[in-house]
């Protein structure tokens, strides 16, 4: 659980950054991406590689045009798609 925590906030702060700098949707996943590096090398060796292929799943399973348009307009089921993304990404990974 402590995992999608930390996926699903993410996930969302990326989303976030990327509207506040007008950042586009491939540039929002490349940020995701390094962001998905950063995350894995601060987690416990044994950790590493598990969490590296869940956050690089969300990544590459999430739509970003979709959750900066959801996100841009207000809609708060933009964190709700984020979360259910990673959701199905940690049980793929169990």
């Amino acid at each position: 659980m402590k995992n999608l925590i930390i996926l699903t906030s993410t996930v969302i702060a990326l989303l976030a950054s990327g509207i506040t700098f007008g950042q586009d949707a491939a540039q929002l996943k490349e940020m995701s991406l390094k962001a998905c590096e950063a995350q894995s090398s601060q987690v416990p060796e044994e950790q590493r590689e598990q969490i590296s292929e869940i956050c690089k799943c969300t990544v590459e399973n999430t739509d970003y045009e979709t959750l900066i348009a959801k996100s841009a307009a207000g809609d708060a089921s933009a964190q709700t798609d984020a979360i259910a993304v990673a959701q199905k990404c940690m049980g793929e990974s169990s």
